[in-house]
């Protein structure tokens, strides 16, 4: 989900870096030039302001993972196909940099075991695998555009944007569901952009071929934010979430989906109130969650469905009139009066 490389003059979101020495004719220089306005563009983009300030709904978060799984895929089997074309055989890293294997232990843990069939393409994300493709039998040299435009963004401005998304989904500290982000091969980023850039510079292509590279760079962060706006409009009619995607009430539009009113209910309403499609969680997930002892105390951040199932047994609903424990359960789910 990274929206740059890391080589604009103005960093920007990712940070100054120490620069190589360059040519004005250098690959890595032209394409810094050439696509500067395109960068500043993706990196301002709603989806991507809205996301560095944490707000980034689950659910939202689930199809970008999916939308990068499909993007990752054509680029990677496309790089595969044509890794002995002489422009790709120098950027050819997959120990280092291939992502598509990441991105299937996130879509499993979003998704569960049936991942595959709970994903689809979309329609923006489709638009740019056809262009991959495209390229891939037809110009594989301009993959390097591609190639150069994701990994070294998925590097530099990626790293932030897996620290936002760990602390505004509440995602386990051991990295679950962001390992598109973790490069376990590459043990120094600013060290390997270097050399990445270096072999790119080296590479044998033509004045008119360079260019070509830096328009389809363009191209691609095109793509990108086309991606990025389509996320925008499917986030915008998600329910207004806090907390990392919790639901919540303020008096206005549909109490169910307020979770003291949820937990109010009890655990034998909670499922016709709050169906499972409705668990920014996902069904495998919720399923798996009701099998936790009674002894826990409900976390901040929950989802409903849980959150109402878990309270309804610790305390029946007969009970949940008592004014004294009905703000107990308000502590218990949001630490804070929501309605």
């Amino acid at each position: 989900m990274s929206v740059g490389t890391g080589d604009s003059a103005d960093a920007g979101l990712y940070g100054a870096e120490e620069e190589d020495v360059c040519r004005p004719t250098d690959l890595s220089e032209l394409l810094k030039e050439g696509t500067k306005e395109s960068h500043n563009r993706a990196e301002n983009t709603k989806f991507v302001r809205d996301f560095l300030k944490g707000r980034i709904q689950r659910e939202t978060f689930k199809l970008a993972t999916a939308a990068l799984y499909f993007t990752y895929s054509a680029l990677e089997e496309e790089l595969e196909r044509n890794k002995e074309e002489p422009a790709i055989v120098p950027l050819y890293f997959p120990q280092e940099l291939h992502r598509k294997e990441a991105l299937e232990r996130d879509l499993c843990y979003f998704y569960g075991d049936a991942w595959a069939e709970a994903i689809q393409c979309s329609g923006a994300t489709e638009a740019y695998v056809r262009r991959i493709r495209h390229l891939g039998r037809t110009r594989p040299e301009l993959l390097v555009a591609h190639a150069y435009t994701r990994y070294m963004g998925d590097l530099s401005g990626g790293q932030i944007l897996r620290k936002v998304a760990q602390r505004a989904l509440h995602l386990p500290p051991t990295g679950e569901g962001i390992q598109f982000y973790v490069f376990d091969n590459v043990t120094n980023a600013q060290q390997f952009k270097q050399l990445y850039r270096a072999r790119l510079n080296a590479l044998d292509l033509d004045p008119e071929t360079k260019e070509s590279v830096v328009q389809e760079a363009n191209h691609a962060f095109q793509f990108n934010m086309q991606v990025f706006e389509e996320l925008d409009k499917i986030g915008t009619a998600l329910p207004e979430a806090q907390d990392g995607g919790l639901p919540v009430h303020d008096g206005k539009g549909d109490i169910r989906k307020c979770p003291y009113y949820a937990a109010q209910q009890g655990y034998s309403n909670a499922k016709s109130l709050l169906p499972v499609s409705l668990c920014p969680c996902g069904p495998q997930e919720w399923r798996s969650m009701r099998s936790w002892p009674r002894s826990e105390r409900v976390p901040t951040g929950w989802c409903l469905n849980v959150a109402a199932e878990r309270l309804g047994r610790l305390w029946p609903s007969r009970s949940l009139w008592n004014q004294k424990m009905i703000r107990s359960l308000k502590r218990l789910l949001c630490g804070r009066s929501v309605c």
